[in-house]
């Protein structure tokens, strides 16, 4: 069974995003494993966020599923994200 299927699960995903001279993206490629050490202060800070963020969207959305709900979205501290894209 996919992470997708079971209830509490959730997959951190890490996107390479090349933006042109005109802030148009293209995904170089996704890593199933992203390397989360801090290299620099910047990161150090920014991992720290991500994380937190993280597992605060993932337990609110699969709290949202346990109750039944089908609204999952907008969050209630959705810590500075926006969906994107929304797929049935």
């Amino acid at each position: 069974r996919g992470a997708g299927r079971r209830r509490g699960c959730f997959q951190l995903l890490g996107f390479d995003i090349l933006l042109d001279q005109h802030g148009q993206p293209s995904l170089l490629e996704v890593n199933r494993n992203p390397d989360l050490q801090p290299h620099t202060r910047k990161l150090h800070a920014l991992l720290g966020r991500l994380l937190d963020d993280t597992v605060s969207v993932a337990t609110e959305v699969n709290l949202r599923l346990a109750r039944g709900q089908s609204d999952l979205w907008p969050l209630d501290r959705p810590g500075g994200y926006q969906m994107l894209i929304s797929e049935p």
